[in-house]
């Protein structure tokens, strides 16, 4: 029997040892649990950081507003808690990981929001359940949205960014290639919607999602290829909410919609003496039924024959140098007009789209802190029409938006 654990605590240089006596009910094999995450303070002026209104006192539904630029912050910190207790021949470790975030003052995540997952590492992979990134959003956020993008490859399209109920499989490197496959249970959930005599009638709506990704990375190349498909998550709004984000993707989103969402993506970089270059394409499919009714709790009016069905292009192109303690970036994203199609007919190529340009410079400190100064322009095809959009595009008459940010980052 033993009288206590010892938890390690670690960072990068650091290692903290608690001693927690009497916790364990039953001898165990040893465990080490590590804290890992980053501490991020941010300052900016945004040229459209406030819509305000040009007639009336009280917004209406027709009312113009405009852009004012003002100066903001945001500091966010993200923690990560993470488990590992000794297996056997087969199951190697038995792993946990649970995490949230701060960002003030608008984001108060507690801990299990961000992350709530149980695996086991094996010599075939690794396997994991609860909540949890999505793999393909990992790679479009950490690889291919870099130097102050506005993250138009991660957190836009039609990929979801969570899942609340997944099951996991990440594959050992084998000569370079990993591959991950990922499934989302989802739920099933009553829809309650009026027929054309006005009687209540009744509709389950299952949802689920799933996705590969493949990677192949070298000492000069990676390629990247990842595919996902979510059916009747309350995140896919085809004409609106096309932003991705947790909101939407954990348990009170799913079965919400009647719709269809998937996304391709392929990117590779090149890398040679400190520098990179990135290249990436998506594509992004929206497919919805017409909201023609007002059904009983928010609902989907399921008579509807119509469907609507939305397909966006995105292309990205980056390059990035790193000399000893400095690293200096600028990148391009161009998401294209989307197309609006009614079943196979199409019905009009929407101005919806955008020119996103963006530089960063960075400065290591040390191998934890680093001070960074980042400058983004994004252009959008129509005014106040773009269908993704950063730096707060509520004004109806915004056409350019611009950020300047200089910020500091600390990781553990």
């Amino acid at each position: 029997m033993l009288e206590g654990v010892i938890i390690m605590l670690s960072s990068k240089k650091k290692v903290v040892s608690l001693v927690a006596g009497g916790l364990l009910l039953a001898s165990a094999a040893s465990a080490e649990v590590k804290f890992s995450g980053g501490a991020e303070l941010d300052l900016f002026y945004r040229t459209n950081l406030t819509p305000v209104l040009t007639s009336g006192a009280i917004k209406t539904a027709d009312a113009t507003t405009k852009a004012r630029g003002g100066f903001g912050q945001e500091a966010a910190i993200v923690l990560n808690v993470d488990g590992t207790h000794e297996g056997n021949d087969v199951f190697k470790s038995f792993d946990w990981r649970i995490a949230g975030k701060a960002a003030t003052d608008y984001r108060y995540d507690p801990l299990g929001v961000r992350e709530a997952w149980i695996g086991t590492t094996t010599d075939f992979g690794k396997f994991r359940g609860g909540n949890q990134f999505s793999n393909l959003y990992l790679v479009l956020d950490g690889v291919y949205s870099p130097y102050g993008s506005g993250n138009m490859m991660g957190d836009t399209g039609a990929h979801e960014v969570q899942y609340s109920r997944a099951l996991t499989y990440i594959s050992p490197v084998f000569s370079g290639f990993q591959f991950s496959a990922q499934y989302d249970m989802g739920a099933s959930k009553n829809r309650e919607y009026l027929d054309a005599n006005g009687n209540t009638q009744n509709n389950i709506l299952t949802s689920y999602a799933y996705e590969t990704v493949l990677t192949y990375d070298s000492d000069y190349f990676r390629i990247d290829a990842g595919y996902n498909r979510g059916v009747n998550s309350g995140a896919i709004d085809p004409e609106a909410d096309v932003f991705g984000g947790n909101k939407g993707n954990m348990s009170w989103g799913y079965g919400t919609n009647d719709n269809l969402s998937e996304q391709y993506f392929l990117g590779t970089v090149f890398k040679a003496a400190g520098a990179s270059f990135k290249l990436g394409y998506s594509h992004s499919h929206f497919k919805g039924w017409d909201k023609t009714d007002a059904p009983i709790d928010g609902g989907i009016d399921m008579l509807s024959n119509r469907q609507s069905d939305i397909r966006v292009n995105k292309l990205l192109a980056s390059v990035g140098y790193t000399y000893e303690k400095h690293t200096m970036g600028i990148g391009y994203v161009k998401a294209f007009d989307s197309r609006f199609f009614d079943g196979e007919e199409v019905l009009k190529d929407n101005k919806d789209g955008s020119n996103s340009y963006y530089g960063q410079y960075t400065y290591a400190l040390n191998d934890a802190v680093s001070v960074f100064g980042q400058a983004r322009m994004t252009s959008y095809n129509t005014r106040g029409g773009a269908l993704w959009a950063t730096d707060g595009t509520g004004a109806s008459n915004v056409k350019n938006s611009t950020r300047i940010l200089v910020g500091t980052y600390i990781a553990f």
